[in-house]
């Protein structure tokens, strides 16, 4: 949410933007009044850019790294729900060839993302120089 609320409390009754609107509400129900109800409104997309346009006080988004959240000059002021993404699949699966396929996909992602590719723009006549603090 907008940097400048510290504790949730202070959201209820404020404009809210989300693509989960069931869970907004059932979150906000606990900290609103019959005369301060949080207004909850629904998008799909970047959510995190409706503080900056002026569409909401806070958003509920759905974070993996806050890289994004943070970017845009946000920040969290409270967890509502902490997920993970499982593949389940039947051993006798009927489609197991794209079980496979996606299983395949997603180890690769993980793999990946245990690396980190640099480049150097060096000039050849450096290049012995420059090797020596290259990391291996």
């Amino acid at each position: 949410i907008a940097s400048n609320y510290t504790d949730p409390k202070q959201l209820s009754g404020k404009r809210i933007v989300t693509s989960f609107p069931k869970l907004a509400r059932d979150y906000f129900d606990k900290y609103d009044t019959p005369d301060r109800v949080t207004n909850i409104k629904y998008v799909s997309g970047s959510v995190e850019a409706a503080c900056a346009l002026g569409l909401a006080d806070a958003v509920i988004d759905l974070v993996e790294t806050g890289t994004t959240m943070l970017a845009a000059g946000l920040c969290v002021v409270d967890e509502i729900l902490k997920t993970e993404t499982i593949l389940i699949s039947s051993k006798t699966s009927k489609h197991f060839d794209i079980v496979n396929i996606i299983k395949k996909r997603i180890q690769g992602y993980m793999t990946a993302t245990s690396y980190m590719m640099i480049s150097y723009n060096v000039s050849r006549i450096y290049l012995t120089e420059a090797l020596k603090v290259c990391i291996t």
